[in-house]
């Protein structure tokens, strides 16, 4: 019988054979060319000092504020009958140490696994509005909710129907929570932000690209594109009339390597000489199929873009119909107003990998589902500071990185034990959780 061991012969050649190639791929300390030049350039004149956002004024600021940090676990299974179970938890901690929990107990199936486990998520992201919610409502500051994981992530779901036997409207449900969120946060003159520890996300490299573009063209017409493929479609027209020199293959070539994925992780462990800050991007609806489905809400209406995409959910309600889709449009129509992102990479310790902070601000007015654009700001704005020192202060370690998310995680998490033992409870209730032959195995 063969072991682990009798592969090693064989992946040492193919190592052998690969060696220079993985190493030009992972590795960020290759060679610098002319294009990794003027991108380094644009990064560097980008990339502030800690005590560009330290201030003793944002420090004084933040006694104001009451921090709430949230965080949601999910652990389930599928049984014999083709049916899932799923237990989701939520906690909500503030920095007074209060908790607040939610859980949902989601039982589903479909023909295509992938579309449980986005049900589950969009379930699992509404709990954590719930929760929040709750938790704002308890405070007497001006809240700050801390969510784990990048909010514009959370926004660009598709406005879709899940085939799946419940929870078809999951989408609709889970940005009618956020919405109240983000309602009860602009009443309070709160905030909500998003803190990825593993962000896999190019946001930055796209801006930085376009700047080293706009540099090169030296052309103000470029400035005035209201979206990036507008802009990228322009410099695309541009070029083809200029004559055959180095801006031009410089720019062909910038094109080129959009082509292929470089996370903003990537361009920071790269570029970044010390620790630091990225100037912020102004950050709106970049994914092109999300666009498209608003696109075709512009279109053709509301009415017409509900009634389409939840039509079988539309025909299970029956009489209830109605009220579902007067609600879906004016969800829809509501999603609007969600403001666009502040969002910056925060690299507290050179040589750790950096985190992703996205800052929804529910005053500003300019709408995320109306700007399809990346830009950097010239002016910090005072609360993105705020956030900022927050999170450089609060910053522990890789593993640490901030407290009250720490906190929220561990209190949230469900172990695969735990599972177990409510299906136990179940299956004591008569509850009939077939088990599937690779579980006897197990």
């Amino acid at each position: 019988m063969l072991n682990v061991e009798d592969f090693v012969d064989i992946f040492i050649e193919e190592i052998n054979k690969m060696k220079n190639d993985l190493i030009e791929y992972f590795n960020i300390s290759s060679p610098r060319n002319l294009i990794e030049s003027r991108i380094e350039y644009e990064f560097t004149s980008r990339w502030l000092s800690l005590d560009d956002v330290k201030d003793k004024g944002s420090h004084d600021e933040l006694d104001k504020y009451t921090f709430i940090a949230v965080d949601s676990s999910y652990q389930g299974s599928s049984y014999a009958h083709g049916r899932s179970l799923y237990v989701i938890r939520s906690i909500a901690i503030d920095s007074g140490g209060r908790t607040y929990r939610d859980l949902t107990l989601e039982y589903n199936a479909s023909q295509r696994p992938r579309t449980l486990s986005n049900v589950v998520k969009l379930l699992a992201e509404s709990s954590e509005y719930r929760v929040a919610l709750r938790a704002i409502r308890s405070t007497n500051g001006i809240p700050v909710v801390l969510l784990d994981g990048s909010i514009y992530t959370r926004l660009v779901h598709l406005p879709t129907e899940h085939p799946a036997d419940r929870h078809k409207d999951v989408y609709l449900r889970a940005m009618q929570a956020l919405i109240n969120l983000i309602d009860e946060l602009r009443s309070r003159k709160g905030l909500l932000v998003g803190i990825v520890k593993d962000s896999t996300s190019e946001h930055l490299r796209l801006a930085l690209i376009k700047s080293t573009i706009i540099s090169l063209l030296s052309d103000d017409d470029l400035l005035q594109k209201d979206s990036i493929s507008a802009f990228f479609k322009t410099v695309r027209k541009k070029i083809a009339r200029l004559d055959d020199n180095e801006i031009k293959r410089i720019i062909r070539d910038l094109l080129r390597r959009l082509r292929f994925r470089e996370s903003d992780y990537y361009v920071i462990m790269r570029y970044a000489k010390k620790p630091g800050i990225s100037r912020p991007l102004i950050l709106g609806c970049l994914r092109s199929r999300c666009l498209k489905k608003f696109h075709i809400i512009e279109k053709r209406g509301v009415l017409n873009f509900v009634t389409r995409t939840w039509r079988r959910h539309i025909e299970e309600l029956g009489d209830d119909k109605e009220k579902f889709i007067k609600e879906a449009c004016k969800t829809l129509l509501r999603l609007k107003t969600i403001p666009v992102i502040f969002t910056t990479y925060v690299l507290p310790r050179f040589g750790e990998p950096p985190l992703r902070v996205d800052v929804l601000v529910p005053e500003v007015r300019k709408s995320f589902f109306s700007f399809h654009d990346v830009n950097f700001v010239r002016e910090i704005p005072e609360y993105v500071k705020l956030v900022l020192n927050r999170v450089i202060d609060d910053y522990v370690d890789v593993t640490m990185y901030n407290p009250l998310l720490f906190a929220a995680h561990r209190l949230a998490k469900i172990t695969k034990r735990e599972f177990k033992l409510y299906e136990i409870a179940l299956r004591n209730m008569g509850v009939n959780l077939m088990p599937r032959r690779r579980m006897w195995v197990a």
